[in-house]
């Protein structure tokens, strides 16, 4: 179980191919739903503790897992961490993160640009 921020100044959860994001918190456990719940009408989730270090339950998918998708969300994720961290430009962190990806993963990142304008705005923050 991996834990990156979401867009939205959120936590997200990676397991086993599937990502999940946190709809609600409660005294001992915060329930995590699947990504694709809107979109492909998933009922897919976790619950875990508090602490997010152990997994307490979940609910099946009607989905197969998508790993180039986590891949691609690890990827971005990792590029708006460096950009704000480092001085670096974005041509040179876009062909750092480029070189670390699996080709389907490449393909599915988006445009050049997009990605640079992304990356660009985080280094303004």
């Amino acid at each position: 179980m991996e834990v990156i921020p979401s867009n939205k100044g959120g936590q997200k959860i990676l397991l086993d191919g599937c990502m999940y994001t946190n709809t609600s918190t409660r005294k001992n456990h915060i329930w995590w739903m699947c990504v694709q719940c809107c979109s492909l009408h998933c009922k897919g989730s976790l619950k875990t503790s508090l602490a997010m270090d152990t997994l307490v339950s979940g609910a099946s998918h009607n989905h197969d897992p998508d790993p180039t998708s986590v891949c691609v969300t690890k990827a971005k994720a990792n590029l708006k961490s460096l950009a704000a961290q480092t001085r670096d430009k974005p041509d040179h962190l876009f062909a750092q993160t480029l070189a670390d990806l699996p080709d389907d993963a490449k393909l599915c990142l988006g445009k050049q640009d997009t990605v640079k304008k992304m990356i660009q705005c985080k280094i303004q923050d």
